[in-house]
């Protein structure tokens, strides 16, 4: 009896220590795996804004660069203007796909939101009528 007690303690003892350990090894690579950026451009063989936005499921890109046409899918226009205003790292850019293009470093993007929402929409008022591409890069 004595020893079924030492040996369940033991065992109690090591397993809370093994414990501790792996949720500590496992706290480490996940803060490692956090300070390494994750680019989304990185590694890839896009030449211009086109290509990159090409991936993604709520554009349509028709024609090649320069004469592109972006649509977000989801949005009709009676106007016939169906380009879609973006804003890249805060900076409102308008409808120009040409000046977007060259403001963006496609090795440094951080992320990507396509706003297609009337709720999203509101607060760009006649601007966001086509959605909205919003661009982020990683600042140093």
């Amino acid at each position: 009896m004595k020893n079924l007690l030492f040996f369940f303690i033991l065992s109690f003892t090591l397993g809370m220590v093994y414990s501790s350990c792996a949720s500590s090894a496992g706290e480490a690579t996940a803060q490692e795996n956090s300070n390494k950026r994750k680019f989304i451009g990185e590694g890839q063989a896009n030449r211009n804004l086109a290509e990159f936005l090409r991936k993604n499921t709520s554009i349509t890109v028709e024609g090649t660069h320069p004469n592109v046409r972006l649509m977000i899918r989801g949005i009709t226009t009676i106007k016939g203007d169906s380009r879609p205003f973006f804003i890249i790292d805060g900076v409102r850019m308008g409808r120009s796909y040409a000046q977007a293009n060259n403001a963006v470093n496609l090795l440094n993007i951080k992320r990507i939101n396509v706003l297609r929402g009337l709720s999203e929409l509101a607060v760009y008022g006649e601007d966001g009528v086509n959605g909205v591409i919003i661009i982020d890069h990683y600042t140093e």
